[in-house]
C-alpha cells in the first residue's frame, strides 16, 4: 500500500512546506477537522462528518512526509509529531 499513497502524500507535502507548512500545524488541523466532524455526527449529518473525518484523516497522513521532508525527526527515529499524533487517534475514538 505504502507504493501508492507515498508519492501523492510526498508531492502535497513538498507543496505545504513551501506554504510553511509543519507537522504540528498539520496534525492541529487534523484535529480541528475532526471536532467539526463530531458537531456534524451529533446532529446526524453524517455526510459532512465523514468530509470532515477524511480530511483529519488526510492531515494526520500529511504530518509524517512533511516531518521527514523537513528533517524534523528524532535521534531515536521517530517523528516529531510522535505525541501529536496520540491525540489524533484520540479523537476519532
Amino acid at each position: 500500500m505504502r507504493p501508492i499513497i507515498d508519492p501523492p502524500l510526498n508531492a502535497a507535502a513538498r507543496y505545504l512546506i513551501r506554504w510553511g507548512a509543519t507537522p504540528i500545524l498539520l496534525t492541529f488541523i487534523g484535529f480541528i477537522f475532526s471536532c467539526i466532524s463530531f458537531g456534524f455526527l451529533a446532529f446526524g449529518n453524517y455526510n459532512f462528518a465523514l468530509f470532515f473525518i477524511a480530511l483529519s484523516r488526510l492531515m494526520d497522513g500529511l504530518d509524517g512526509p512533511v516531518a521527514r521532508q523537513t528533517r524534523l525527526i528524532r535521534a531515536d527515529g521517530s517523528e516529531a509529531t510522535a505525541e501529536s499524533d496520540v491525540g489524533a487517534f484520540l479523537d476519532i475514538a
